[in-house]
């Protein structure tokens, strides 16, 4: 079982106080047979000889230092150096499972293309964690499978916004030539999505996989920053955009279905990133909430990426009114500059709706149904109008170059 080397790449920038909880989960893998790549990405001096120490303790470790380039950059740098079968990736923040590369291991005895990990942990500073889980069936999937069971999953359209493999490049293992052939694609321009965008091209240069629901990867969070805004969010996500248009241009599987699903991920893109231009759609409602007209009183519940973003856009917006940001985990939002109340909060203020400031259709369900076990009716309870989520409507609306008909 030991026969597959594989390759662990951390991008590390100025990470010294998670770092050793990140590299020590890495080296103690009961799987040993690792290539263990440190990228320095331009870190302070202390954490550039932190990464040599752990260096000369333990000879899987390889130490690449480089100017500072961003995440992707970083990772990219492991991806070319990288001399296992098969590559994943662990942020510096981050830490895994010891049995993490054993489960990855017993799935590539199939040689997959790649190993999905369903399943992961979400841990926050408070000590609290949540069990993610992504209703992923186990198993493997070979050529005949790999479009019905990976490709039409992989983003569904059943609901926005859902997806039944991971969408983060840390919850991956992939065949390291797959990776490099990535790598030789890559417009320098992506500065937004790129797990996304790598995970995406990966899997429409692959044609078999395997999943494994071993839950192994700690993804931390961090309540105060928990997003981050760029400027030309539109213009970033048009590179992105094409980027995987013109794979799926050259792609054998089927066009229409891969142009939806990218089309939907226009959308997750600019609600974790940049809400604001979506709040341009409509002069009459708060997109994609077409029960939210403009004047209404919102709660917005779910303090999320998507939260944060809706909460910053909406706050210099005089069309509607932010009467209460909800959480059920408010307290871990104590000290962060969000005025955070939990669920009961519902009961003692005028609202004229509960705005579900959240992407993914399960965990919405499970809000609406604790939103109505409180006593919100269903009729004030808002969540995203998927009529509207139609594949050209953004695109009018905003200019974005898209596939023709």
């Amino acid at each position: 079982m030991q026969d597959y080397k594989i390759t662990v790449v951390i991008p590390i920038y100025n990470e010294e106080t998670y770092l050793d909880q990140c590299v020590s989960s890495v080296c103690n893998q009961t799987y040993k047979n690792l290539e263990i790549i440190l990228v320095d990405d331009g870190s302070q001096k202390e954490c550039a000889v932190q990464c040599d120490k752990y260096a000369l303790n333990d000879e899987r470790i390889k130490v690449i230092h480089k100017k500072n380039g961003g995440l992707l950059r970083a990772r990219r740098t492991g991806i070319l150096a990288a001399t296992g079968d098969y590559i994943c990736f662990v942020d510096a923040d981050d830490w895994i499972e010891a049995q993490l590369c054993a489960e990855y291991a017993k799935k590539i005895t199939y040689e997959p293309d790649f190993v999905a990990s369903s399943n992961y942990y979400r841990n926050y500073a408070d000590g609290s964690f949540v069990e993610v889980f992504q209703n992923t069936v186990d198993g493997y999937y070979g050529k005949e499978s790999f479009e019905k069971m990976v490709l039409n999953k992989y983003i569904t359209l059943d609901h926005f916004y859902d997806t039944r493999f991971p969408l983060t490049m840390c919850l991956y293992l992939f065949r390291t030539d797959i990776a490099r052939k990535i790598t030789e694609k890559w417009d320098s321009r992506i500065k937004i999505s790129e797990d996304y965008a790598f995970v995406t091209l990966c899997l429409l240069n692959a044609a078999t996989a395997a999943v494994t629901p071993y839950r192994g990867y700690h993804y931390r969070c961090n309540r105060n920053s928990m997003c981050y805004t760029i400027e030309n969010a539109k213009d970033a996500y048009k590179d992105v955009h094409d980027l995987i248009c013109k794979e799926i241009a050259q792609s054998e599987y089927n066009k229409e279905i891969l142009y939806k699903k990218n089309n939907y991920a226009l959308y997750q893109t600019l609600m974790i990133m940049d809400y604001a231009p979506l709040l341009e759609l409509s002069d009459q409602y708060l997109f994609p909430y077409t029960c939210v007209t403009r004047g209404s009183r919102i709660a917005l519940y779910g303090m999320g990426s998507t939260g944060v973003q809706m909460y910053r856009a909406l706050a210099g917006n005089n069309h509607y009114e932010i009467v209460a940001l909800i959480d059920k985990n408010y307290k871990a939002f104590e000290g962060s500059e969000y005025n955070v109340m939990g669920p009961d909060v519902l009961n003692m203020i005028d609202y004229d709706f509960v705005v579900i400031s959240i992407l993914y259709a399960n965990v919405r369900e499970e809000a609406k149904k604790e939103l109505m076990a409180l006593g919100v009716e269903e009729k004030k309870i808002a969540e995203p109008d998927e009529i509207v989520l139609s594949v050209n409507y953004v695109y009018e609306k905003e200019g974005f170059v898209t596939w023709k008909r």
